[in-house]
């Protein structure tokens, strides 16, 4: 409740690892400090959003590649208290982070991963072998809640969270996410942020997160409409049907029934 987010896209060609970073650092650091913003968070993909995020493979320390696929999400250190996350163990990303590869995994991760233990300490790669990133060990620094990925309807899947300084070449769009007890005022002053930092940079419309989990619900409520539309035109065809048939048929008997109401039946032995 009470969090707006406004995605960006910060192309690798203009932002380039170490340049993303800085830009992400800057505007969360000047949106924490106005007026009215509780917290600020970022992440590479918003929950409910439709976005499942990229799917890798994860290898524990030591184990062969391609046992678990995960679903990755950047974020930084305040994106769990943001969207009020709950914590199971460990801890979120600090500052002093920078200097080593660390991750946060979702509670699905650490019991399917690392059943009956808590993995704070464990060590992992991630991506296929041949890629750049397998060759980076990460270490859990903590371990969260599960958070659905595509829709309210969807399962839970394994998550792994990474600080967003990890140099992830494949993510172009961040969300800011910011907590605030006035939309009104905050809006103009986030826009203003990032056009300070970045003149030429699109900023799409802002978008509560009462709005985002509505709109993931769009597709049930859309397919919900049909089927009541198609089952109100079924129940209209159908009693157009019968009323035709009934009406067929007295139309057929019109003459014999004035024969015998004119030879003295009754109203009741009319049939």
């Amino acid at each position: 409740a009470d969090v707006l987010s406004v995605t960006v896209g910060l192309p690798p060609t203009r932002y380039p690892g170490a340049k993303r970073a800085a830009f992400l650092q800057e505007a969360t650091d000047a949106m924490q400090h106005l007026h009215g913003v509780i917290a600020t968070g970022i992440s590479s993909v918003l929950p409910v959003a439709g976005d499942t995020g990229p799917g890798l493979g994860l290898t524990p320390d030591g184990a062969e590649p391609g046992q678990h696929t995960i679903w990755l999400r950047a974020v930084n250190g305040d994106y769990f208290s943001t969207l009020g996350i709950p914590f199971h163990g460990g801890r979120s990303f600090v500052s002093q982070d920078a200097t080593r590869p660390v991750a946060v995994v979702s509670r699905l991760t650490a019991d399917r991963v690392w059943p009956g233990e808590l993995p704070v300490g464990k060590r992992f790669r991630i991506g296929p072998p041949t890629s750049e990133l397998f060759k980076i060990v990460f270490e859990v620094v903590g371990v969260v809640g599960d958070v659905r990925g595509a829709n309210l309807t969807s399962t839970f899947a394994e998550t792994v969270y990474l600080p967003y300084w990890q140099d992830l070449s494949f993510i172009n769009n961040w969300s800011f996410l910011v907590k605030t007890r006035d939309a009104s005022v905050v809006v103009p002053q986030v826009r203003a942020v990032l056009r300070s930092l970045d003149q030429e940079l699109p900023i799409p419309a802002f978008r509560t997160l009462d709005a985002v989990v509505a709109g993931s619900l769009d597709q049930r409520r859309f397919q919900t409409a049909l089927i009541v539309i198609l089952g109100a035109a079924g129940l209209i065809l159908a009693g157009l049907g019968l009323y035709g048939v009934v009406s067929y048929e007295i139309t057929k008997r019109t003459t014999e029934i004035g024969i015998r109401i004119a030879l003295g039946a009754r109203q009741g032995a009319i049939q």
